[in-house]
């Protein structure tokens, strides 16, 4: 595998990480980033996923959600490259098959391995890591592996267990390495495979009922360490959640309609208040209308009494005022008028001295 990486100012070669196979293919990747630009040429092992990658003091490895596969695992050697030393490795709810050869060879180099909730299937016998003159930080969370881990008298390993985590496997079972220490939360479980020897072991459960002996022994620093002896449980399922792109705040801003919608929807109390005010004023004039209605005095004819000290002109009444008489009509014969009645002469005035009182003169 030939690998390029270039950043703001160095040109360096990094880490050689190969996967063996009869059958190859490339592919070549451009990651971006506002720090650096990395191009990688991956020798890959399966047509369906690449499984391969390479590690160097300033690019790390990092797959989630993904699918790799390989007929012979991952290999990191650190020869090509003098030696290269802090290499990184992370894996995070991804689908992993190996059909043969170890999981991990790792010579020559320090590398961190990741390994967090992933589906790991080995179909060939191998070991889980075989190390070589390496230096191999382990850490396992809420995942599930198997396999032996192998190392010589120049390697070490530091091994973490968190999160519910299950290994089943023998560690450094030769006795050869330079050491090999081991850290469990409380909720992990290391099920031995073989006699196992360790130079450490950090235990949160201190009676170590999460380490079942599985009919082995576990040493560390020379001696045996009681164990759980019951039958050791089944590993347990691994379970990768689908994942949900989220949308950003950047990519998704709200529509103008989407606005105008919102806007309705905040105004719509004051709406309905004002409704209902109008309602219940226009009930009230209706009630008011209403009983003006039923209390008011039938209409009659009006009479103006007369002003406080106007004269009174009633004795002048001469009696209801003749009423017009209809227009008469052509060939309408005329009703004869009756004669009016002759005067009735008038009784002179007797003089109070006997002389006749004259009219024109009544005091004469």
């Amino acid at each position: 595998m030939n690998n390029n990486q270039t950043t703001a100012d160095t040109t360096a070669e990094t880490t050689t990480v190969t996967a063996p196979s009869a059958e190859t293919t490339t592919t070549t990747t451009t990651t971006t980033t506002a720090e650096k630009t990395t191009t990688t040429t991956e020798t890959a092992t399966s047509s369906e996923v690449s499984d391969t990658t390479t590690t160097g003091t300033t690019f790390e490895n990092d797959f989630y959600g993904e699918k790799l596969s390989s007929a012979a695992g991952f290999s990191i050697d650190g020869t090509k490259d003098a030696k290269k030393t802090d290499e990184t490795f992370s894996a995070v709810d991804c689908t992993i098959t190996i059909d043969g050869g170890n999981t991990f060879t790792i010579a020559h180099t320090s590398v961190a391995i990741t390994l967090e909730n992933n589906i790991i299937t080995n179909n060939s016998p191998s070991a889980f890591i075989n190390a070589t003159d390496s230096t191999v930080a382990l850490t396992l969370k809420n995942q599930v592996a198997e396999g032996d881990i192998i190392l010589d008298n120049l390697s070490s390993l530091s091994l973490v267990f968190s999160g519910s985590s299950y290994y089943m496997g023998t560690i450094n079972g030769g006795n050869i390495a330079k050491s090999a220490t081991v850290s469990l939360d409380a909720t992990s479980q290391l099920i031995l495979a073989g006699d196992t020897y360790l130079t450490t072991l950090e235990n949160a459960d201190t009676t170590n009922m999460n380490i079942y002996s599985n009919g082995y022994k576990l040493y560390v620093s020379g001696e045996e360490v009681a164990v759980n002896g019951s039958e050791a449980p089944a590993a347990p399922e691994v379970v990768i959640e689908e994942q949900v792109e989220e949308e950003t705040a950047e990519t998704v801003q709200p529509s103008d309609k989407s606005a105008n919608v919102q806007k309705a929807t905040d105004y719509t109390p004051f709406i309905v208040g004002g409704a209902a005010i109008l309602v219940i004023i226009l009930a009230v004039i209706a009630f008011m209308i209403h009983n003006k209605k039923k209390n008011a005095v039938p209409a009659g004819p009006i009479v103006d009494a007369p002003a406080p000290g106007a004269p009174d002109f009633s004795q002048f009444d001469d009696g209801p005022v003749a009423q017009p008489q209809p227009p008469m009509q052509p060939g309408q014969p005329v009703e004869p008028q009756a004669p009016e009645a002759p005067a009735s002469p008038e009784t002179p005035v007797e003089p109070t001295n006997g002389s006749p009182i004259n009219p024109f003169h009544p005091n004469a």
